[in-house]
């Protein structure tokens, strides 16, 4: 089987191009050393795994080695050489040098030509590379394989030709400004992903299409789906609407002495964190109680217990938690580990801002194995025991980890916050059943919703989505929801008579459920409604106009303007919905979804590490939101624009 061209990284990896595996096979030799670049020795060529390199700054330093992509710069270890694949479907062909920013060109079957997304300029200091191209292949190191010919490699220009980076077209006479929507249009054209795109752009002030694109397709939106729960929790439970945590007893106190019990009662508060309860233990303290001669129970019934809110997740993703009455850290436990001489030492807490409380009802132990990397059981229904590869665990760090029982693990937590106060509780107790008997001793509560609800859209917790969307709908129906799904199904309805979203199929309230379902003209009716704008511009994050002025393409955005937006994204599902605002004033309602169901489809759920190509698509996916973004800021912002 023929060798394909291929470009070799300096470790030496087995990289797959194709269905075809780029192995010791596959002898690369240089074709020429550039007077420029100073290229590896013969012999290194001829030892069947020859990397790119070393390749040295004219000057005759060797420097850290970055690359840049498609405007992204990735910075890679300070060698003499290096080479990097993009996404596996590409191969690309480097220039570098010390204090360089970088052009990256792909090398392809009918000769190099310049990539199309990556930044146009090459900036230097101090003996700066020229374009890597500038004197044709003859004066470029590459690689060539054995089997494969030379017009298939060079293409013409092997034959004289030249591989210089094709000047740009003078513009054509007409208007200064095409439209937004031909503009706007191009870009989407020039995308790879322009297929797998349905976008709407809408003036808010005339309602004048500005840019339509497949905008009854029925894509997932994922987390911008939380929009939608931002108004069934808004519009349901009102934006003053707090989330009470409560201690109850069902006794009296006398002489510091509780006698009764003492119940932890949670109201489904998803913003609850340790300083939460460690505010409840002190006014636990101030009234008195500084003993319990009953039980210490906890009641999480005001929500319906989940281990998970979705199933088709990695075990330890903490984005999926599970859920109930009774929440607390965004349902989440800190697992640090270090390696000692002693030995590896591993720790969990339940900290929130300078509190770290110890947890007892989760432990975690490292493990002699290499995969799976975490494993999860519950022993005996109260404790939940992780295992960790303890090849997996450098020298030292930490990540967060799921809760599953969130309810007793906030009662294990509040019992050591008042122990620390001298209050002495017996082991937390799931409260089976009705409260009955039992009166408010203290209490506290959340912000109000619409803080909330703000914090929500700004880091897209799912925990705070679907406790929000399970409470309108315990208000709406008058009784606790059995499940996600059935919650969902009430939210669209309300939907539906809302908004008229006929179309509309919603799984749960956060859009982590792969089945969810929207088009960008059932999003944009609810964008373009005047009392939902009301309620979403004060709470839709903000992306600053310093974030926005960056290179798109090969242009310098000269506008500027805000974007109030959420962002949605799963393996290989890419969102963006809200309201653009150019400098004027003018404001746009946008949706851009994005979506590969079909590469979707071949996900194995099973593995934690995101699937081949999935961190490249979703590059290229949000590229193209922004160029289109800044496409209509830049020319809103400018005279006759």
């Amino acid at each position: 089987m023929p060798c394909l061209p291929a470009v070799w990284a300096p470790n030496r990896m087995h990289f797959r191009l194709g269905p075809i595996a780029l192995g010791p096979g596959c002898i690369a030799r240089p074709i020429a050393n550039s007077r420029r670049l100073r290229s590896f020795p013969e012999r290194a060529a001829r030892s069947g795994r020859a990397p790119l390199g070393p390749i040295r700054h004219r000057s005759g330093r060797a420097g850290p080695v970055s690359i840049a992509v498609r405007g992204h710069e990735k910075a890679l270890p300070a060698r003499e050489g290096n080479a990097y694949i993009q996404d596996h479907s590409r191969i690309f062909l480097q220039a570098i040098g010390t204090g360089t920013r970088l052009r990256v060109w792909r090398l392809t079957a009918n000769g190099g030509m310049p990539c199309p997304d990556c930044d146009s300029r090459m900036g230097g200091r101090g003996g700066g590379l020229s374009s890597p191209v500038e004197d044709g292949l003859r004066r470029r190191f590459l690689l060539a394989l054995p089997g494969v010919s030379a017009s298939l490699l060079l293409g013409p220009s092997a034959f004289g030709g030249t591989l210089r980076p094709r000047p740009r077209p003078a513009p054509r006479a007409g208007p200064a400004l095409a439209s937004r929507g031909e503009r706007a249009s191009s870009v989407l054209a020039g995308s790879p992903l322009a297929d797998k795109t349905a976008c709407l752009a809408v003036d808010t002030d005339t309602g004048a299409v500005i840019l339509s694109h497949n905008p009854d397709a029925f894509l997932p939106p994922a987390s911008v789906t939380k929009i939608l729960t931002a108004l069934y929790g808004l519009e349901t439970l009102g934006a003053d609407y707090r989330f009470a945590t409560r201690l109850e007893v069902n006794g009296t106190v006398e002489d510091g002495r509780l006698k009764g019990d003492l119940v932890l009662v949670g109201g489904g508060d998803p913003t609850l964190d340790s300083r939460g309860l460690n505010e409840l233990a002190a006014r636990l303290a101030a009234a008195g109680v500084r003993e319990i001669e009953g039980r210490f129970l906890f009641d999480e019934h005001a929500l319906p217990r989940m281990r998970a809110l979705a199933t088709d997740q990695p075990i330890a993703a903490a984005y999926n938690p599970g859920l109930s009455g009774l929440n607390l850290n965004f349902n989440r436990v800190h697992f640090s580990w270090e390696r000692r001489r002693t030995g590896l030492a591993l720790a969990l807490d339940a900290r929130a801002g300078p509190l770290r409380p110890g947890v007892g009802s989760i432990t975690i132990a490292p493990a002699d194995r290499v995969s799976p990397v975490y494993r999860y059981r519950v022993e005996a229904g109260r404790i939940e025991r992780w295992s960790v590869a303890r090849r997996a665990l450098g020298r030292r760090g930490s990540r967060w980890l799921p809760v599953r029982l969130p309810g007793r693990y906030a009662a294990d937590v509040f019992r050591t916050l008042a122990r620390s106060r001298g209050l002495v509780l017996p082991p937390p107790m799931p409260l089976e059943g009705a409260r009955t008997g039992f009166r408010v001793l203290v209490g506290i509560e959340s912000e109000p919703l619409d803080r909330v609800l703000k914090g929500m859209l700004r880091y897209s917790t799912n925990l705070t989505a679907e406790a929000v969307g399970l409470q309108a709908t315990r208000r709406r129906t008058g009784q606790v929801p059995v499940g996600l799904e059935r919650s969902a199904e009430v939210m669209a309805e309300w939907a539906r008579r809302r908004f008229g979203l006929i179309r509309l199929s919603l799984h749960d309230h956060s859009g982590l459920h792969d089945a969810t379902r929207i088009s960008p003209r059932e999003l944009m009716t609810v964008l373009q409604d005047g009392k939902a704008r009301e309620m979403l511009l004060p709470i839709l994050k903000e992306v600053k106009p310093g974030q926005l002025a960056r290179r798109t393409g090969r242009r310098p955005v000269r506008g500027r303007g805000r974007v109030f937006a959420k962002t949605g994204t799963l393996h290989f599902v890419s969102a963006l919905a809200g309201y653009a605002e150019a400098s004027d004033g003018h404001r746009i309602a946008f949706v851009i979804q994005t979506a590969d169901l079909d590469r979707r489809s071949r996900i194995d759920r099973r593995q934690a590490m995101p699937p081949p190509g999935a961190r490249t698509w979703k590059i290229r996916a949000r590229e193209l939101q922004r160029a289109l973004l800044l496409d209509w800021l830049d020319r809103r912002g400018r005279p006759g624009g």
